[in-house]
């Protein structure tokens, strides 16, 4: 971004022509004609100040102002594109002429700024309550206001200016022509005019296409909506303030949300193109937590914005105002126009129209604003660096807080920001405050007592409207290490607040589950307490069942109320498939949650304790039967087969070993198929030396009581089915009216986030993502829920603090599956092993990965203890 060239002088051979270059006409004189292009606010302030200093002088001028646009008219017919801030500068300009705004055009009277930055949010107030800050539509509004006709500040100096004697042309100006006196063409008419002033800014045709040597101001497009709020949820949401936004790493210098009566302006000022969307901005977190939850976009449009002046913006007969001219660098432009259009006035009357008099009385204005810019560029580029640091916000609002009880003129730091914020002062003072020893005194002060006293100070001064709320649905893997990533990235952003809910108080490494089954695990040492592993972490637990998540309000309803939410992660988990049982009717089990392995671990005891009991029905009481030759389903059927065999067996010694069995049913013709023909084979192998029966190629076609039926006609007797085969979303997720696949998995794109949701992710067993080599969905596997949370993590911080997102790619880095306490089988990076050191290999793996020290320790004590002295075989007879 830059201000493109200086103001330099006009070339003579160009604009130095007046009938026959006589200098004696270059003064305006009584029935001078003279032609405003642009009836805006540079347009009449002109207008006014000529015609002022002509009755002044004694001279009667013909002034016509030419304006197509209809300023009474909503939409864009009269719109101006400007965010409308009227700053006490502009307010005292018109006073000069005074002319006093009526209410009808004041749509609020702001009362402060307010600064939000990822670190926190600062707080100037107004320090003057007798200098006010209005805005106003430079139109009637959007289409479809209902606000009142005379709303229009434009307007309303248009009709001022016609009260004092200018006339209105509604016409369009094709073109201005040079040479001999200049010519307006209009409807391919031409008419000669004494002076012609270009008042219709950059966002007009008609400057953009201009004779040389008149070259236009640099420009940069920026973006702006109103909202539709009504007037009570602005005063609930943003107030009487105005709201400004800094988002490190995008492109964005700043956003705005500005009070307009029952609208709220949006702004946006970008440093390159594309400017940032209005879409996009309202999707940052920081920016919806100051908006009402409810809104309408009315209208859009992107606007340009002039960086630096024009070239060759004077000459004989000729000047331009504005920002057809020059314009002050983002901030209150109105007052640009308002000093440049009076100056210009000034000029023409009291010293003459030619090249040489607005060079000498008009430039060096125009020249002190182009000047002053560069001291802006340089402050804002500044402050762009800075936005981002906790440490810089921190100073900043200490050394506020230590200003706050001195005399105005006094307070460096409150003054300059005030200034960067309204343009209230010239960009050059502000500097210059930058550097005064007071301030720095002020600053160091700052530093100590935000080294002494840490970074609860900052969390008092800072003003913070509401809070940015993260929601993190679900306990499992994917909910938890999202939780810890956004919890280290976001633990010093005191609006941020970040809530992990879930049906259970505790985390559970669900890949030993089996285990638990089984008896070589004991039961709480797979579950991690929430709230002790979260200790001192910065971030609220909700133990809840969750009933259903209402993406249009942005709303989970839960068994402990209702919870809002600005970002939502969608970390549910998945139940079991049971689509294949819908026409079963005897009891089965599944193995997803701690419950499950209570109860599946029980009945196994139970169905022992009845065998030795009643030895007539021992053989279907100990049959067992694993539907399912996937990873869960092997590794269950391989210790199923040692609790019984080696640990059961040995404490119920009155019954046979022939009379127990463990009977694996895999559909596919083969097993672990995800690991290839060759591990798979190695797996039934290994099984079948252990004692396991399996059957491949055959489906359930039916579930009976005491009985399964498979397709192939045979019937198996049994008092346990454990059922495996595939996973489905959780119900909250696979209803929710958005784009799932089969299982009800959410699609998502490379960000983690839910397509036309902004905010809103999905992880794990909720999300559907491709992978981009293959173009198949990812698997559903414990690896990827770790992995994908620090992406998702990194992305809601980049949503938050501003920055480039960064997609999820997924690397294959193998799979492990345990055959029982002294075998495995593992595809590592391509590698294939299997046997006893793959079993060493595998428990490294697991105990590794496991959250919390006292976890590891007693689950690797477990494994030890089962290994010399057998599985526990303790039966908890619970009521569920």
């Amino acid at each position: 971004m830059g201000f493109g060239p200086s103001l330099t002088f006009l070339d003579a051979t160009a604009f130095d022509v007046d009938n026959g270059g006589s200098r004696s006409l270059e003064r305006l004189t009584n029935g001078s004609r003279v032609a405003v292009v642009g009836g805006g606010p540079a347009g009449s302030i002109f207008s006014l100040n000529l015609l002022e200093q002509a009755q002044m002088a004694h001279l009667s001028l013909n002034v016509s102002i030419f304006e197509d646009r209809v300023f009474s008219t909503a939409g864009r017919v009269g719109c101006n594109m400007c965010a409308g801030i009227l700053s006490a500068s502009f307010i005292n300009a018109l006073a000069d002429l005074s002319i006093t705004l009526p209410e009808s055009v004041v749509l609020s009277r702001i009362s402060a700024y307010q600064l939000h930055t990822p670190s926190g949010t600062l707080e100037a107030f107004q320090p003057n309550s007798t200098a006010p800050i209005l805005s106003v539509f430079r139109g009637r509004g959007p289409m479809d206001s209902p606000l009142s006709s005379d709303v229009s500040l434009d307007g309303f100096l248009l009709r001022e200016a016609l009260s004092k004697g200018a006339n209105l042309v509604q016409s369009t100006v094709e073109r201005i022509e040079f040479g001999g006196r200049p010519h307006l063409v209009i409807n391919d008419r031409k008419e000669e005019y004494d002076l012609v002033v270009l008042a219709s800014g950059v966002n007009s045709r008609l400057t953009h296409s201009m004779p040389t040597p008149y070259q236009p101001p640099p420009t940069q497009r920026m973006a702006q909506d109103e909202l539709w709020v009504g007037e009570r949820a602005v005063a609930r949401s943003i107030g009487s303030k105005v709201h400004i936004f800094l988002i490190p790493g995008t492109n964005l210098v700043f956003g705005t949300l500005i009070p307009k009566g029952p609208y709220i302006n949006v702004s946006l000022m970008s440093r390159r193109e594309p400017a940032m969307t209005v879409e996009d901005f309202l999707a940052y977190p920081m920016v919806r937590a100051s908006l009402p939850p409810y809104f309408e976009r009315r209208c859009g449009c992107a606007p340009l914005i002039a960086l630096g002046p024009a070239r060759n913006a004077w000459g004989i007969r000729f000047v331009a105002v504005g920002d057809a001219a020059v314009t002050r660098l983002y901030k209150d432009g109105l007052t640009s126009a308002a000093l440049t259009a009076r100056q210009a006035a000034i000029t023409a009357i009291q010293h003459g129209v030619s090249r040489e008099s607005f060079q000498q009385h008009y430039a060096p204005l125009c020249q002190d604003i182009a000047t002053d810019n560069r001291f802006g560029k340089l402050l804002f580029g500044v402050n762009d660096k800075a936005a981002g640091s906790y440490m810089w916000f921190s100073l900043q609002a200490c050394t506020l807080a230590a200003e706050r009880s001195a005399p105005y003129d006094k307070r460096d730091m409150d003054q300059a920001i005030w200034g960067m914020f309204t343009g209230a002062y010239s960009y050059s003072s502000i500097l210059y405050r930058a550097f005064r020893p007071s301030l720095w005194r002020n600053v160091l002060n700052s530093l100590a007592q935000r080294l002494s006293l840490g970074p609860g100070l900052v969390a008092s001064i800072s003003q913070i409207p509401r809070p940015i709320r993260i929601l993190v649905l679900g306990g499992g893997f994917a909910g938890v290490y999202t939780t810890l990533h956004l919890e280290k990235a976001l633990r010093h952003d005191t609006y941020v607040t970040i809530t992990l809910v879930s049906d259970e108080n505790f985390f559970l490494f669900t890949p030993l589950l089996h285990e638990v089954a089984t008896g070589g695990i004991e039961t709480r040492h797979i579950a991690l307490s929430i709230r002790r592993w979260r200790g001192r972490r910065r971030f609220e637990f909700v133990q809840a069942n969750i009933h259903s998540v209402n993406l249009a309000q942005r709303n989970v309803r839960t068994s402990q109320g209702d919870l809002p939410y600005d970002i939502l992660v969608l970390t549910l988990g998945s139940i079991t498939d049971r689509t294949a049982l819908a026409n079963s009717e005897g009891r089965v089990f599944t193995l997803k949650s701690l419950r499950d392995g209570i109860a599946l671990r029980n009945h196994v005891l139970q169905m022992f304790e009845l065998a030795s009991s009643d030895r007539a029905s021992g053989i279907p009481r100990l049959t067992f039967v694993i539907v399912g030759g996937g990873t869960t389903g092997v590794q269950m059927a391989a210790d199923l087969h040692d609790f019984t065999s080696n640990s059961l067996l040995k404490e119920y010694r009155d019954i046979s070993a022939n009379n127990v069995r463990v009977i694996l049913v895999q559909s596919d013709q083969r097993l672990l198929p995800d690991l290839g023909a060759h591990l798979g084979g190695v797996a039934r192998k290994e099984l079948e030396t252990q004692g396991v029966e399996v059957i491949t190629g055959t489906q359930v076609r039916r579930v009976r009581p005491n009985r399964i039926e498979l397709d192939n006609g045979r019937v198996i007797a049994t008092h346990t089915i454990i059922w495996t085969p595939g996973i489905a979303a959780n119900p909250v997720v696979s209803s929710l009216p958005i784009r799932k696949d089969q299982y009800g998995r959410i699609y998502v794109n490379e960000y983690l986030e839910v397509p036309g949701y902004p905010g809103v992710y999905a992880m794990g067993d909720n999300a559907c993502m491709l992978d981009q080599k293959t173009g198949s969905p990812l698997p559903p596997t414990a690896h990827i829920a770790v992995r994908q949370p620090k992406v998702a993590a990194a992305n809601i911080v980049a949503s938050i603090k501003g920055g480039k997102k960064k997609p999820y790619r997924y690397l294959h880095m193998g799979q492990m599956v345990t055959l029982g306490p002294r075998s495995a089988v593992a595809d590592i990076f391509g590698f294939k092993t299997h046997g006893f050191l793959t079993r060493i290999l595998w428990l490294l793996a697991y105990t590794s990965v496991m959250m919390g020290k006292y976890n590891r320790i007693r689950v690797f004590s477990d494994w030890i203890f089962g290994l010399f002295f057998g599985r526990d075989s303790t039966m908890l007879r619970l009521r569920w």
